[in-house]
């Protein structure tokens, strides 16, 4: 902490990299409006601090999207393209919608649920830190190989 502001302060490190994993269970919603229960696990990692990942597990599928998006879409809707989030019309409860062209899933998922993953992942590295752990030169040359 921060002596003058008590704000969380962001450390960079490559020695404090850290991956964050938690378990959730969204509702699966099918067109027809029947509901089926999905196990995800949503990680968060230093080596891309602005990012969170949703992996569907048995069907190695990994959706990769922005830590903001999901912050911003528990209080409205969001997300244009791929991910869109946004309150759902039931109170306590978050929509996400998925879209790629292999395919469409609506997500429906406990808002505390996801609230808990961002409060820990905010531990991690503070909202707004991120650029303190971002390693350019480590992303360059992972790019050029």
């Amino acid at each position: 902490m921060n002596d003058d502001t008590d704000t969380p302060v962001a450390v960079p490190s490559k020695e404090r990299h850290v991956t964050h994993l938690h378990n959730a269970v969204f509702d699966l919603i099918f067109k027809n409006g029947k509901k089926v229960p999905i196990r995800l696990v949503l990680r968060y990692d230093t080596f891309d601090p602005y990012a969170v990942t949703f992996s569907f597990g048995k069907y190695s599928s990994d959706w990769v999207f922005g830590r903001e998006l999901l912050v911003a879409g528990l209080e409205e809707g969001c997300g244009e393209g791929d991910v869109r989030i946004r309150p759902s019309t039931t109170p306590g409860r978050t929509v996400i919608e998925l879209e790629s062209p292999d395919g469409y899933a609506l997500l429906d998922s406990s808002t505390r649920q996801l609230e808990e993953f961002l409060d820990c992942i905010n531990e991690i590295v503070p909202l707004g830190c991120e650029a303190a752990f971002f390693q350019i030169d480590d992303e360059l040359l992972t790019w050029l190989g």
